[in-house]
């Protein structure tokens, strides 16, 4: 009885992430959100029956990636389907939702990097490359275009264009790790409510206003930033890894700022709406997010809701 539930819920959940996979493929719109999805039914799978019985399922997943003639795919296969095994994973142990968030981050961002080396070596197919020359094509159309236009763009404008260019390709790895983020808590956030119909025990995630970074993020943070302040040759290895080093630990710390202001406001019985206006505004105004990572190291540093709550 036991292994009929097991096979039948296998099929139906490939069954699932099968036309998934066909919607990710054949329709462009709806298809994108469909991709953020295909980890759900490995999560489900994994969390029912845990990774020595997802193992199989993950062999059939690949096996019907191939049958569709999406040889291509097979890394995304890959990668979605053993990050929701691991999500899934931490799910049957019971791990807290920050915790399963952190492992799904760390899982994604490595089958990222792991996506671009495979695609890279078997698919002759290197994204930064592609992303270069898409780059050099649209600075030749925009400097014609205004050159039409009668603006011709000054050489200090254009290196400064190619300069802020280099820079985001020197912070791939930053990128990779915030869509590993992304990827990894769409996952969770799809795959509780199903978890919860089939009668798990699923915490909701803490409140923004609860989350706190351990102290030794600060140190981590100042060591870095000295860091940035040698002269490093640039496009080095060690350039490139304190540069987004530093770019994460910032992110970091503008969370952290945003934590308290929504405890600060709690404190104050202010509703959400206030906290959520200042996040939307700073956002869109990118200058102020200066401010709210300064009070993100500032809550770190000197523990203010711990004085507050003295006081």
């Amino acid at each position: 009885m036991k292994n009929t539930r097991y096979l039948t819920e296998g099929a139906v959940l490939l069954a699932l992430f099968a036309v998934m996979l066909l919607v990710s493929l054949y329709i462009p719109l709806i298809g994108g959100l469909f991709s953020l999805l295909l980890g759900v039914p490995f999560l489900i799978f994994t969390a029912r029956h845990g990774w020595k019985n997802s193992i199989l399922f993950f062999a059939g997943s690949l096996v019907l990636t191939g049958l569709f003639g999406a040889i291509l795919l097979l890394p995304v296969t890959f990668a979605f389907g053993l990050g929701g095994a691991v999500i899934g994973e931490l799910y049957k142990r019971e791990k807290s939702r920050y915790s399963i968030l952190l492992g799904g981050t760390v899982i994604f961002s490595v089958n990222l990097v792991l996506m671009f080396v495979i695609t890279n070596v078997f698919a002759n197919i290197n994204m930064l490359n592609e992303l270069q020359v898409a780059f050099e094509e649209s600075m030749s159309s925009t400097e014609e275009m205004l050159r039409s236009l009668g603006q011709a763009p000054s050489e200090q404008q254009m290196q400064l264009l190619k300069e802020s260019f280099q820079t985001l390709q020197y912070l791939l790895p930053s990128f990779l790790v915030i869509l590993g983020f992304i990827l990894a808590f769409v996952t969770q956030w799809s795959a509780a409510p199903i978890l919860r119909k089939l009668g798990y025990a699923i915490e909701k995630f803490p409140p923004l206003r609860s989350f706190k970074l351990p102290k030794s993020v600060l140190w981590y943070y100042l060591l870095v930033l000295v860091l940035s302040f040698l002269e490093i040759e640039k496009g080095s290895f060690f350039y490139i890894s304190v540069l987004n080093i530093a770019t994460i630990l910032q992110l970091l710390m503008v969370v952290q700022g945003y934590a308290f202001l929504f405890y600060y406001f709690h404190k104050k019985s202010v509703g959400k709406l206030v906290p959520i206006i200042i996040v939307i505004i700073t956002l869109a105004l990118p200058f102020f997010l200066q401010f709210i990572r300064i009070l993100g190291i500032i809550d770190l540093g000197f523990d203010l809701r711990n004085q507050r709550n003295k006081k």
